[in-house]
C-alpha cells in the first residue's frame, strides 16, 4: 500500500505509520521547500481575491460614469425618458410647448456660478435637463449629480410633469453595495468592504440628492407660478 505525505507541521520529528512502532523520517530538503512554496502561493492567491474584485468594481463604476457623461452630454432621448424615478411633481399649465418651457427655464438658470441647469427639448412635448458640466451650486462647490430630469407636457396640454431619474452610475454603485454585502455574509470578503461602500453612499450621494431636489423644487415653483399667470 502506498503512502501519501502531506506538508509536515515542522522540519523535524517523525511520522508514525501505525501500531508496529515503525517510523519514517519527516520530509526534508526540496520536498519541504516545495510544500512551503505551495502553501505560500495558495495564501497569496486567497488574499488577492478581494483586491481583484475591488479593482473590477472600480473599473466598472468608472466605465458607467463615462457612459453617463456621454449620454447626458449628447441629450440621448431614451436615457432621459427611462430609468428609476426618485423625484416627481405635477403642475397645472395650459397651452405651452417644450420650446417655450426650455426658453423660460433657461432664463431662470443662467450659466455660470450658481445652481445652473441646462434645458433641451427632445420632442414636441418633452424637455430634458441636467446640471451644467463642471459648474458650481449655490453653496459654492461642485458635485457629481445623482439624477437628471425630464419635463413632460401632457397630450392635452393641461399639466406638466417634472421627474428626476437616477444616473446610471448610482444604480451601479447600489448594485456593488449589494454584491459586497452578499460576499460579506458568506464570508468571502472582509466586513469593511460593504461598510465602506454603504458609508460612502450615505455621506456623499444622499446629501447631493437633497441639493438637487431643492433645485428641482425651484423648477416646479417657476412652472407653477407661470402656469397660474397663463391660466388666469
Amino acid at each position: 500500500m502506498g503512502m501519501v505525505f502531506s506538508c509536515p507541521p515542522s522540519a523535524s520529528g517523525t511520522l508514525k505509520t501505525g501500531g508496529h512502532g515503525k517510523t519514517v523520517p519527516t520530509l526534508h530538503g526540496s520536498m519541504l521547500s516545495r510544500c512551503a512554496r505551495t502553501t505560500k502561493k495558495e495564501t497569496v492567491m486567497h488574499e488577492s481575491i478581494p483586491l481583484d474584485i475591488a479593482a473590477i468594481m472600480g473599473i466598472g463604476i468608472l466605465g458607467i460614469v463615462i457612459l453617463d457623461m456621454i449620454l447626458l452630454g449628447s441629450w440621448t432621448a431614451p436615457y432621459y425618458r427611462h430609468g428609476i424615478p426618485i423625484f416627481s411633481k405635477t403642475v397645472q399649465f395650459y397651452a405651452i410647448t417644450s420650446t417655450a418651457i426650455s426658453d423660460l427655464l433657461s432664463g431662470e438658470f443662467p450659466r455660470g456660478f450658481g445652481p445652473s441647469q441646462l434645458f433641451h427639448p427632445i420632442s414636441e412635448n418633452e424637455v430634458a435637463f441636467r446640471e451644467q458640466a463642471f459648474g458650481f451650486n449655490n453653496l459654492g462647490f461642485g458635485y457629481s449629480p445623482v439624477m437628471h430630469g425630464l419635463i413632460t407636457i401632457s397630450p392635452l396640454g393641461r399639466t406638466v410633469v417634472i421627474k428626476g431619474f437616477l444616473n446610471w452610475y448610482i444604480i451601479w454603485y447600489i448594485i456593488e453595495i449589494g454584491i459586497s454585502s452578499i460576499r460579506m455574509a458568506i464570508g468571502s470578503a472582509p466586513a469593511h468592504f460593504a461598510l465602506i461602500f454603504g458609508a460612502g453612499f450615505c455621506l456623499v450621494f444622499i446629501p447631493i440628492y437633497f441639493i438637487q431636489a431643492r433645485t428641482y423644487k425651484r423648477i416646479v415653483e417657476i412652472l407653477r407660478h407661470k402656469g397660474q399667470e397663463a391660466n388666469a
